[in-house]
């Protein structure tokens, strides 16, 4: 069974401030939320190999330790299976990496927790070629957040908690952006 999570982004706001309500967490850092990830609008998208894909990265790090373009992604949805994502980009440590799918609506960002492992919903995969491919059946998504493997925990308890101190931080990162929906 997966519980929802629901976090509210306070853009405005500095500081890292968890408080919780029912099932809600508030963050008042944007640091968790990387404002140069892009909207990608329709019109920005071309379909190759059965998928929609942005002309530019979607889903960008958060902080870029080594400023050379890892962790800049090309998030894609499958035309057919829209739960279904191609994920094109390079890293820096890691050939696996990990995805979280998230949901934002109204100023809230909404997360699955995985009751069988006491974490937030998501795969980690090995990348071919500079791609790997993930599926999410039954959940909707149109954000994600991206970590190499050996941040796969950071990045678990940073979501589970929404404390953005829990994050990866320098020298690692992690990479969010909106997905073609």
């Amino acid at each position: 069974m997966k519980t929802r999570i629901f976090i509210l982004i306070m853009v405005f706001l500095s500081g890292c401030v968890n408080s919780s309500l029912n099932n809600r967490k508030r963050i008042t850092d944007p640091s968790i939320l990387n404002p140069a990830a892009n909207f990608v609008e329709s019109g920005d998208t071309v379909v190759s190999g059965g998928y929609e894909c942005p002309q530019s990265d979607n889903v960008k790090p958060v902080y870029d330790p080594l400023i050379g373009g890892a962790g800049n992604f090309y998030v894609c949805t499958n035309q057919q299976t829209p739960t279904t994502i191609r994920v094109e980009g390079t890293t820096d440590y890691s050939n696996t990496i990990c995805v979280y799918p998230a949901q934002e609506s109204n100023g809230q960002l909404s997360i699955t927790l995985d009751q069988s492992n006491g974490g937030v919903a998501h795969l980690c995969v090995p990348m071919q070629s500079e791609t790997a491919y993930f599926s999410f059946p039954n959940m909707n998504f149109n954000r994600v957040f991206i970590v190499e493997s050996q941040n796969e925990t950071k990045m678990n308890e940073c979501l589970s908690k929404g404390n953005y101190g829990l994050c990866p931080q320098y020298p690692d990162y992690f990479s969010y952006g909106w997905i073609i929906q």
